[in-house]
């Protein structure tokens, strides 16, 4: 028979090895306990811009990083400065099913739980991106897409108390516009409708959703509401809640010019006027600096702009210019805001080459802006105009296309979007507590709202 100290014993065994269990466990799901950050690291606090591909991470993370206190990665040599390519401790989304794939893949998704969190990768991360961030700065910033289902990781590589997102949308098929503005696309048309575009942007968005309630920082903006609803001040609103959001004090600026030589400025494959208002973004340490009308401010460390006029690739005309420019199928005055609390944005697409930004080719097909990286100028009004070149090579009223948009249209409407109309746009309610939300902008749509009751009555 067992005694009362060889029970008491078990018993005490047992414990030790609940204990050992339960631990376990919390290691697990936790992920592998990394030490405290190295003091190199522990100055800074770490600022992640990403969203789905040409959704506007490029023009968010070139304008955040105007300001004095933020550094971003430049002169990297890599296809956007994207600190993905420059790290080999996880895969890039190019090997991981590519620009259209990489949300399906399970590898792409990495979380606290991953392997790869050691003090030797974040380590060998930080060091591959240090080499080009300005690290006597306090914010030190990374702009990668597919970060967007790696922030778990980041956050917990980098310490939740020092690691915060910043998360870009656009609609589904704007993001593909780089895509199927093509030749070879404008040619034959696009036979699935963008159907494998919208999929792909759902399943990005919807494991973002869930990964969202473990990450303590993030904001999440629209490219819409941002550039296009309510012009510069808008958009100077939105910068001024960003750097709210940061602890920074409200250091950029936008301002609106006109072109100095209207006849260098970008062709247009339309017949309307290709006119369409700009602004430089700059610190206010450079805000102050004059120039004449064919100089441009910049910001201190600023190397040569590139000349005003230097692009590669047309743009479509604003809407504004000539009602005429939009397919029969869109109706004139779709792209105007209604009174049922969705918006219609219109505008040019400015398209620039980024001078020592690292773009390999020289020049790419961009939303929003030209000049280098250190001499950013935004194009209000722009992030829409892909739906013209959309229905140049999309029948949307074919059988099959509106097979596509029933299928997925409710999807969609949860993200703020739709395809149904393709100018909706309003708050995307799966994301609505996370929605960097501007009083500005609600101001402006209750007086919006006054305006259109009066006009009706």
């Amino acid at each position: 028979m067992m005694n009362t100290n060889q029970g008491v014993g078990v018993m005490h065994a047992v414990a030790v090895l609940v204990c050992v269990a339960m631990y376990a466990n919390a290691v697990l799901v936790s992920g592998n306990e990394l030490a405290p950050l190295p003091s190199n690291m522990a100055r800074h606090s770490f600022l992640f811009v990403v969203g789905a591909h040409h959704s506007g991470t490029t023009i968010l993370d070139l304008v955040l990083c105007q300001h004095p206190d933020i550094s971003c990665l430049l002169n990297t040599n890599v296809p956007q400065n994207e600190g993905q390519h420059l790290q080999d401790v996880y895969p890039k989304a190019a090997w991981t099913g590519g620009q259209l794939g990489y949300g399906f893949n399970p590898k792409s998704h990495i979380t606290e739980t991953s392997e790869m969190l050691t003090d030797e990768n974040r380590e060998a991360i930080f060091n591959a991106w240090a080499k080009y961030w300005d690290t006597s700065k306090p914010v030190l910033l990374e702009k990668s897409p597919p970060h967007l289902l790696k922030m778990r990781f980041l956050q917990k590589m980098f310490t939740p108390d020092r690691t915060t997102f910043i998360m870009i949308m656009r609609h589904p098929l704007g993001c593909a516009h780089f895509r199927y503005s093509k030749r070879r696309y404008m040619a034959a048309g696009v036979k699935d409708c963008g159907e494998r575009y919208i999929q792909h942007w759902l399943q990005l968005h919807k494991t973002a959703l869930e990964d969202m309630e473990h990450v303590e920082h993030i904001a999440v903006i629209q490219l819409e509401d941002f550039l296009d609803h309510g012009g510069k001040q808008l958009a100077q609103g939105y910068m001024a809640e960003m750097e709210r959001f940061l602890g920074l004090p409200n250091k950029v600026h936008l301002h609106e010019r006109s072109p100095a030589n209207p006849s260098r400025r970008r062709r247009s494959t339309n017949t309307g006027s290709s006119s369409s208002s700009s602004s430089s973004s700059s610190s206010s340490s450079s805000s102050s600096s004059s120039s004449s009308s064919s100089s441009s401010v910049s910001s201190p460390s600023s190397s040569k702009a590139v000349p005003r006029g230097h692009f590669r690739y047309p743009r479509a005309s604003r809407r504004s210019s000539s009602s005429s420019q939009l397919p029969p199928h869109v109706p004139i005055g779709a792209l105007t805001r209604r009174s049922d609390g969705g918006r219609g944005v219109s505008g040019g697409v400015v398209v620039g080459s980024q001078s020592g930004g690292g773009v390999r080719g020289g020049g790419r097909q961009l939303l929003e802006f030209h000049g280098n990286t250190h001499h950013v100028e935004v194009s209000f009004g722009s992030s829409m105009n892909w739906i013209p070149d959309w229905h140049k090579v999309v029948d949307m009223s074919s059988q099959k296309c509106q097979q596509v948009v029933n299928r997925y249209e409710e999807k969609v409407n949860a993200y703020g979007y739709s395809l149904k109309n393709l100018t909706h746009v309003t708050d995307p309610k799966a994301f609505r507590k996370y929605l960097l939300k501007l009083e500005l902008m609600n101001k402006m749509e209750d007086r919006d709202d006054d305006d259109a009751d009066a006009a009706a009555r």
